[in-house]
């Protein structure tokens, strides 16, 4: 019986979102479980990928609580609490699908560029398309976007495809 009032009693607190805390709880550990359900490890790195909806900018797409939004955020948000104001959710596996909170900290825009910037990973440095063929080689660009290269032979291949 004593359980049962120290349950109800959580149940009566709130949270400062405004949600029952034991309710709140609850619905992050089946909210992970599902998560984790559709979900593959990586054993090398560790990464938790998601193999559900994935967005055309490599980022894991689902809902919670109703509302849809990028994965590693949502995951941030369970696993470590609210994302800071101005601050965006950075990966250090820099791996788009992770969702790993392990591999998740927050940091300014600044820092985000800065770290890839600092890892190579920003499209100014790369020496060849998503595909490998060298830039040097096959890129172009158009009097409507000058300062993005396009890869003739994969633009060829999907002319090909339509």
């Amino acid at each position: 019986m004593n359980e049962q009032r120290c349950v109800e009693v959580l149940c009566r607190s709130k949270t400062e979102a405004g949600g029952h805390r034991l309710a709140d709880e609850i619905y992050n550990v089946r909210w992970a479980e599902h998560i984790k359900s559709r979900s593959i490890i990586d054993p090398v790195k560790g990464c938790w990928l998601w193999q559900g909806f994935i967005h055309g900018n490599g980022y894991g797409m689902t809902t919670y609580r109703g509302k849809s939004g990028r994965l590693h955020r949502q995951s941030f948000a369970v696993f470590k609490g609210p994302i800071p104001a101005g601050h965006d959710v950075c990966h250090s596996c820099d791996v788009r699908n992770c969702w790993n909170p392990d591999h998740l900290f927050s940091g300014t825009r600044k820092q985000n560029h800065d770290d890839m910037w600092a890892k190579g990973r920003a499209w100014q440095q790369k020496d060849a398309c998503r595909r490998g063929h060298p830039y040097a080689l096959h890129a172009y660009t158009t009097p409507y976007a000058p300062t993005w290269r396009r890869c003739r032979l994969c633009d060829r291949i999907a002319h090909r495809l339509q």
